[in-house]
């Protein structure tokens, strides 16, 4: 009996991980079509750029207001639950715009009031996903876990607005909203279905306030050298890319010449660069060394913008173009990895909040400075150029810090002390993983060079007694939003 439960349970694992997946993959379908649909009913209603900028920047500051709340609440919940309950409300919630257009009752203020709701559920939702997946698949595959789901969003955001444009003939714009509605409602359903627990059983710890669970949070993502570097590198990457995505169209027209159709074919080669990246993340992460393959990666981000800023024709710029998209993507699969790895479930909520709460909040401004500086120098092939040089620099940072001493993408979790004060690549001890070093008070910092057994469970029994909780503790009075 023993042996057939454990034949079974990785099949049921499996099968529960396609479950989370085929449920994302549609839901990632319906949000495909409110993208390509809401920035159109907002022009639809105000022709006005400013108020589609504006629309732009409500999905942005959840993000940075609220993370660190969420991302502490994620840590202190059911997370099925919760998870089903914001698909459950989402649907409805999209729902409004449809039927407000029937009545005729629909203003540009209800649709920001529907964008700004939508995008505090989705930090929950994707948080609390960040850090469920772990717990579906096993740590040697999270890379090809999280290639094989961008792949499939990849594909779906190709598919998803070419299918509204082609209902566009025969349904008015807002209408196609209730698609996506319908889409949140089918990802409640698969996720009721998932057998496996979505919250650790160690991750039942006593209560504590909320601020004392975030500034856990902090302090791990601080000490732990892993997600320390990790996150300073998103923060290097977030002050150069989006300046470089955000002026793509001019530079498209401007240098390359190309016209609205040739600028939609460099797209769709992109989305195709990023798609085979997307397969391609678990193969590589198991081929190579980590160290190797992150300043491959990001050299190659490098390589790209300046070889595009150099490019005056039109094919050659989309291959540099489909490249930095598609090494771009394998980036973030990897380092998102890497960290889901490293971190243990009770502190994964509160790490990814803190870390996009810090990294993406230099997202407008790297765009503001960017469009500030072509338009001083009017001339954006130079601006491109001196882009891919500092991101040859950020490789070079790489190289440099704590992650180099990652001896293979194995997603085991590795001994803190090592990667801190070795100068030599660390192997995993076996057959028994390391503990991943939970919070380390700044207070004691020789706890990270204490022997490796001691460090561990000293580390775990204080993420024990402190991160996870704010059930009986104080609660925000907000706390509905912020759940939302």
């Amino acid at each position: 009996m023993a042996e057939n439960a454990d034949a079974s349970a990785p099949r049921c694992r499996r099968l529960d991980f396609r479950l989370f997946w085929g449920g994302q993959v549609i839901s990632n379908f319906g949000s495909s079509i409110t993208r390509f649909a809401l920035p159109l009913l907002v022009l639809m209603l105000t022709k006005s750029a400013l108020n589609l900028a504006i629309s732009a920047a409500l999905t942005m500051v959840p993000y940075i207001c609220f993370g660190l709340v969420i991302g502490s609440w994620v840590d202190s919940v059911d997370r099925r639950k919760l998870m089903i309950a914001i698909d459950a409300i989402r649907g409805p919630i999209i729902a409004i715009l449809p039927i407000l257009y029937l009545f005729n009752a629909l203003t540009l203020g209800w649709i920001y009031a529907v964008i700004l709701i939508n995008a505090i559920l989705a930090i929950a939702f994707d948080t609390a996903s960040f850090a469920v997946l772990p717990n579906l698949r096993q740590h040697d595959d999270l890379a090809t876990a999280n290639g094989h789901m961008a792949a499939s969003y990849s594909a779906v955001e190709i598919v998803g607005p070419l299918m509204a444009g082609a209902l566009l003939v025969i349904a008015p714009l807002p209408l196609l909203l209730l698609g996506d509605a319908l889409s949140f409602l089918i990802s409640a359903a698969s996720l009721a279905c998932i057998r496996a627990e979505f919250t650790s059983a160690s991750n039942d710890q006593p209560s504590v306030s909320l601020a004392t669970s975030i500034g856990d949070g902090l302090r791990y993502v601080l000490n732990h050298p892993i997600v320390r570097w990790s996150t300073l590198i998103a923060l290097l990457l977030n002050l150069i890319l989006p300046a470089v995505f955000a002026q793509f169209v001019l530079f498209a027209k401007e240098v390359l010449s190309a016209s609205d159709s040739e600028l939609g074919v460099i797209y769709a080669a992109a989305g195709v660069s990023i798609f085979l990246a997307s397969l391609a993340t678990g193969v590589l992460n198991k081929r190579f060394r980590f160290n190797r393959l992150g300043t491959g990666i990001l050299l190659l981000h490098g390589v790209a913008i300046i070889l595009l800023a150099l490019s005056h024709q039109y094919w050659i710029g989309l291959v540099w173009w489909a490249l930095l998209s598609g090494v771009n993507t394998l980036w973030n699969n990897t380092a998102r990895s890497l960290v889901q790895a490293q971190v243990p479930d009770a502190m994964r909520g509160r790490v990814i909040g803190f870390s996009r709460a810090l990294t993406w909040s230099l997202v407008p401004l790297s765009t503001l400075i960017g469009g500030f500086l072509i338009e001083s120098t009017h001339n954006i092939a130079m601006i491109y150029g001196g882009l891919g040089v500092l991101m040859v620099l950020v490789a070079g940072v790489f190289a440099r810090t704590p992650l180099r001493h990652v001896p293979r993408y194995d997603f085991q979790p590795l001994p803190e002390a090592a990667i801190a004060h070795s100068s030599e690549p660390v192997a995993v001890p076996s057959p028994a993983p390391v503990p991943a070093p939970a919070w380390v008070p700044s207070s004691q910092p020789q706890l990270a060079a204490r022997p490796l057994r001691q460090a561990g469970a000293k580390s775990n029994a204080l993420a024990s007694q402190r991160s996870n909780s704010i059930r009986s503790g104080p609660r925000r009075r907000d706390g509905g939003n912020t759940a939302a």
